[in-house]
């Protein structure tokens, strides 16, 4: 990981709801929630948000204006080139909408972070 990313990693661990684990793309660590990854890190040091489509609409002004975010077409997620930690702010806010649009609806126990046999099968589709 990028040495300008270590601080933002450990605030975006701390969001409810979103945990550490292994990555359906590749060994480096991902975020998760609710069983599902909603963040990691691409190997150039970009920030990969899964936003949900309905976000991304709400958010499209927003994201288009800072000029250093992907919105990938017909996807969740988005890809943020960070260059200052005067971003954190703003990242953390896209964070905590991901972490929000997957988290377990109220009383329902999260599902946990795939590992083993069921992040095997996961890396096999992607």
């Amino acid at each position: 990981m990028v040495p300008l990313h270590d601080n933002l990693w450990e605030r975006l661990l701390s969001i409810q709801g979103v945990e550490e684990g292994e990555s359906s793309w590749g060994d480096e660590p991902a975020l998760w929630v609710n069983g599902k990854q909603v963040a990691n890190f691409t190997p150039d040091g970009r920030l990969e948000l899964r936003l949900t489509r309905a976000v991304i609409r709400e958010v499209k002004e927003q994201l288009a204006a800072g000029g250093r975010v992907e919105v990938r077409k017909n996807s969740d997620w988005i890809r943020i080139a960070i260059e200052a930690t005067e971003q954190y702010e703003c990242l953390l806010a896209l964070a905590e909408r991901a972490a929000a649009a997957h988290r377990a609806p109220g009383g329902a126990v999260p599902k946990p972070v795939p590992t083993g046999a069921a992040m095997a099968r996961r890396k096999r589709f992607h």
